[in-house]
């Protein structure tokens, strides 16, 4: 199955950044956000002229305006609506500065009629006349207002007026009725005579969009077209915009500017803010306008954003994210691997698009580019190095095994996954021994699902995988998995549909199970929510126990990752550690996991964590995590023990390479180990090498510093050499790769060799 590439127009859906509801309700699209944010600090004179770009008048609007805007405002289902109407007119009362912006254009040429000067007409002859281009209005009447002198009183409006066209060129001839449009001079006229007004026969078959007529440079717009007051002051703004592109092209045929209808969903719930109310008669004094201003929303979709801790992290929502995959991707700009570790530091849990509106999924994304990065030889190989070595060896023959169930026809095989079995064997033995014992005709399958290879972007690592896994599923007779891990069943629906599974709880809820006391936080992993029946069965099993427990994502869709899915800390370790301690921070109480990885992480942040199977296995305490050396051990043991106590195979557990070697570790030392990723294995390998060559380097008192690549890293091992074995001193790792004579040993290539079952 070949991956599709990174698509860098996914987030093209996203409806961040689309109008809030107030804005997309007003008939000027005035960009609340931007007032409110500027009101809210105090920044009066600021928020005026923000105001004054949208309405055009902003006294008069402000006086006219009949809160469309308060209408759809999700306050007003909780609370209030924020006062927009009172706050607008504090921007206009409040502002020290009410000049209009004067710019220095050169002066056009094209003549420009206004017919009618109303509200559209002046609207559009300010907006045009800015532009330095020579506008004439034309109005019938003793003086320019139209519909606002109807409406308003005349001093106020004659003021606005004035105070508007301080910095406009534009002449208005009063008394002046027009009768045909032959008898006045222009290279394009605007018709806005209102309601009842002539059009000239100009409307008939018009662009209504670019406020077009049927005659070549004649538009339309204004209450002469259907509109009220308000949208014909917006109209005539508009139909400047128009007027101006066909006097530099020659013609109509321009996309129009037309409105984009907003997508935002509603917000998620908030607590309810008492409204600020003016006095009587009074508007807001600036400390009132400023405390109603901080009650709005700011409505916009972050979603994905406030959900993902990745996003949070580098401070990206998805069209910025975009921005920045589609860069690195590049190979025709200097630094192609830019945004390489943030590529590989997602985890791919699926949080983003379980939330988002639009189930837009960042994280499916950035694996399809991190597959990219793979193909194009962009991503380090030392960031995926230890995953795809376990990988390795849980394909390894120490490890894989296939086995028919012990009577009978094999009607199901219980498939554990790769990291059940190193947290503990136990949980992989004592689960088979009670699938057994509700389905007899159950075999074995131990192997991994490949995801560390799909995690890495190693496509043909990934399927060689998966065809070892295909075979050995046929050589068993096709039957149904039984999974314990929903992140391979994740993986198994992605890239082997053909191979059918159920959840391991699914046979196990029937069974009786031990009552057992205490109250969890149930801890769903990431990749339940790919399948609610992981969820619904486990909570059968844990109701038949009389277990109390509570969610800790509810739904379960919402479940965060723990900080091991997509191996993110191969490449950004500091944020595994960020996602791990946000997890266990959650709730105070024990948690209950039923992902081995997500019981291992927490209980090694000192969380106390069960997995289900402890509870079944009767344990009055959960175990400490295995560390990396002991899960590789803990993997090929349960092989070994499962073959003998079910199937009476004795075989002897294969021994570990250079086993002989014996180590003294300290625990804070076996600690450093987990954090670098290495294991006993790899020090031995480093010592084996140093004392068989004789190339190491003395240190003080018989220190000896050695080194030695390993997979795609050089591992560092400080030591003394004692009697009764070497003490390990210190050891750390880099990706440096160190040339020098005597050293015949190669790195790896990123596809790693694995056990391929004949």
């Amino acid at each position: 199955m070949d991956m599709p590439k990174f698509d860098n127009n996914y987030a093209q859906a996203c409806a961040r950044g689309d109008a809030p509801f107030c804005s997309d309700a007003c008939p000027f699209g005035l960009d609340v956000r931007d007032l409110i944010g500027k009101l809210a600090r105090g920044s009066f004179s600021a928020a005026y002229k923000s105001y004054r770009q949208a309405v055009v008048f902003p006294a008069l609007v402000s006086r006219l305006c009949d809160r469309r805007c308060e209408r759809v405002c999700p306050r007003g289902a909780v609370d209030r609506a924020v006062n927009l109407l009172e706050l607008e007119r504090a921007a206009v009362s409040l502002s020290d500065n009410h000049a209009p912006v004067s710019y220095n254009l050169p002066s056009k040429p094209q003549q420009v009629a206004v017919i009618g000067g109303g509200p559209c007409g002046l609207a559009f002859a300010l907006r045009l006349s800015a532009k330095n281009y020579q506008v004439t209005v034309y109005e019938q009447s003793a003086e320019p207002g139209g519909s606002f002198l109807r409406l308003l009183d005349a001093p106020a409006v004659r003021a606005e007026i004035a105070v508007q066209s301080a910095a406009s060129s534009y002449v208005v001839q009063t008394g002046r009725q027009i009768r045909s449009l032959d008898e006045i001079s222009w290279d394009a006229v605007f018709i806005a005579t209102g309601a009842s007004g002539a059009d000239f026969g100009c409307a008939a078959d018009g662009d209504r969009a670019i406020h077009a007529g049927n005659r070549a440079g004649v538009f339309l717009g204004g209450q002469l077209t259907g509109c009220d007051i308000l949208e014909a002051i917006r109209d005539g703004a508009m139909a400047a915009v128009d007027v101006e592109k066909y006097l530099k092209l020659g013609s109509n045929n321009f996309a129009p500017e037309l409105k984009r209808v907003t997508r935002l969903p509603q917000p998620e719930p908030f607590p309810a803010q008492p409204p600020v109310r003016p006095a009587d008669g009074c508007g807001y004094t600036r400390e009132q306008a400023q405390a109603e201003a901080a009650r709005c929303l700011k409505c916009d979709c972050d979603r994905c954003y406030q959900a993902c801790d990745f996003l949070q992290y580098h401070r990206k929502y998805p069209q910025q994210l975009v921005s920045a995959v589609d860069f690195g991707l590049r190979l025709d700009v200097v630094e192609p691997n830019t945004n390489n570790r943030m590529v590989n530091a997602c985890s791919d849990c699926g949080l983003c698009r379980a939330v988002c509106p639009y189930a837009l999924d960042s994280g499916h994304q950035l694996l399809l580019a991190r597959h990219q990065m793979f193909e194009q030889g962009q991503i380090s190989d030392a960031y995926h190095d230890f995953l795809l070595r376990d990988m390795q060896h849980a394909l390894s023959e120490s490890c894989f095994l296939a086995q028919p169930a012990p009577e009978g026809s094999t009607r199901y095989a219980f498939f554990p996954g790769c990291q059940l079995s190193a947290s503990d064997p136990q949980y992989t033995s004592e689960a088979y021994r009670l699938l057994l014992r509700n389905a007899p005709d159950s075999g074995l399958l131990l192997a991994c699902c490949g995801a560390p290879a799909y995690w890495a972007g190693d496509a043909q690592l990934r399927q060689r995988s998966e065809r070892q896994l295909l075979a050995a599923w046929q050589e068993l007779g096709q039957p149904v998995l039984v999974l314990a891990c929903p992140s391979c069943g994740k993986q198994l629906s992605r890239f082997l549909p053909q191979i059918p599974w159920v959840n391991l709880w699914s046979l196990l809820k029937e069974l009786p199970q031990p009552a057992t006391d205490g109250k969890f936080a149930l801890a769903d992993p990431c990749s339940a929510k790919e399948d609610a029946s992981w969820r619904a069965d486990l909570s059968a099993v844990l109701r038949r126990m009389k277990i109390d427990y509570l969610p800790l994502a509810e739904p379960e869709a919402r479940a965060g990752c723990c900080g091991y899915g997509g191996d993110i800390e191969g490449a950004l370790p500091q944020l595994k550690e960020q996602i791990a301690d946000k997890r266990i921070s959650s709730s105070p109480l024990p948690y209950l996991c039923y992902c081995a990885n997500c019981r291992d992480i927490y209980a090694a942040r000192g969380k106390q964590a069960w997995h289900v199977l402890d509870l079944l296995l009767g344990r009055k305490q959960p175990p400490p995590p295995a560390d990396l050396s002991a899960r590789r051990r803990n993997r090929e043991q349960v092989r070994v023990d499962l073959l003998r106590q079910v199937w009476g195979i004795d075989i002897q557990p294969p021994a570990a390479e250079n086993a002989h070697i014996r180590l003294l570790i300290d625990a804070a030392l076996r600690a450093r180990l987990d954090e670098e990723r290495l294991t006993e294995d790899d020090l031995r390998c480093v010592l084996a090498f140093a004392e068989q060559s004789g190339l190491w380097l003395d240190g003080e008192d018989g220190l000896r510093i050695a080194h030695l690549e390993i997979g795609a890293i050089t591992v560092w091992l400080e030591y003394y050499a004692r009697e009764q074995g070497f003490e390990i001193s210190n050891v750390y790792r880099h990706r440096m790769t160190i040339e020098e004579p005597g050293r015949e040993v190669k790195r790896q290539t990123k596809r790693l060799p694995h056990y391929v079952r004949s």
